[in-house]
């Protein structure tokens, strides 16, 4: 009897759970909506090239929207020696020159904070000005993105001491979750 029991009851219990994994199946598509791409860097003299010797420094944050047509950007930035006068994100591997891929401040976009402050913006198909040479041509948002994607891009700040750049930091890329909550299911009403 004990033996045939057993069978049984796990038998019984497999099919509650079955029956209770399918009638409480929870729709996880919120977990993908709460996956962020959000692209970092830290500036500082020394990642320039070539290296530069400045009290400046700064941070540079970054979110791709979930359409992949925007990033939303912050620059915060200080202490530089020079007077800021334009901030861009270049084309470039780590301890290489690149051209400008759009502007974060200064030229066509709004003037730089000149002794440092926080800049904020939005980057979309039209701010992107190139560098054709390199393969990017104007409004070519997702080349663009892509060498972001791969890392093969870095922030600069140019100020009036230091023409080619007087700090920099290399775009690093994460995936970040979200700290989103599944939607709540709907109350079940009382029974009587």
């Amino acid at each position: 009897m004990k033996r045939l029991l057993i069978p049984a009851v796990l038998t019984g219990t497999a099919l509650l759970l079955g029956q209770a994994t399918s009638a409480f199946a929870l729709d996880l598509s919120w977990h993908e909506r709460s996956k962020v791409t959000v692209f970092k860097a830290s500036l500082d003299g020394y990642q320039e090239v070539p290296a530069v010797s400045t009290t400046g420094e700064g941070k540079f944050r970054a979110t791709l929207s979930d359409d992949r047509s925007a990033i939303n950007f912050e620059l915060s930035y200080g202490g530089l020696e020079g007077v800021a006068a334009a901030s861009h994100i270049h084309f470039g591997k780590k301890g290489t020159n690149g051209s400008v891929i759009a502007f974060l401040c200064g030229g066509p976009t709004p003037p730089c904070p000149p002794d440092g402050g926080v800049v904020t913006g939005t980057i979309t198909a039209g701010e992107i000005i190139g560098p054709e040479a390199q393969g990017i041509a104007a409004g070519e948002f997702d080349e663009a993105l892509r060498a972001m994607m791969k890392e093969i891009a870095y922030v600069n700040v140019h100020t009036s001491k230091h023409a080619g750049g007087e700090i920099r930091g290399e775009i690093d890329k994460k995936r970040m979750r979200m700290k989103i909550r599944p939607p709540s299911p709907e109350p079940v009403p009382d029974l009587p």
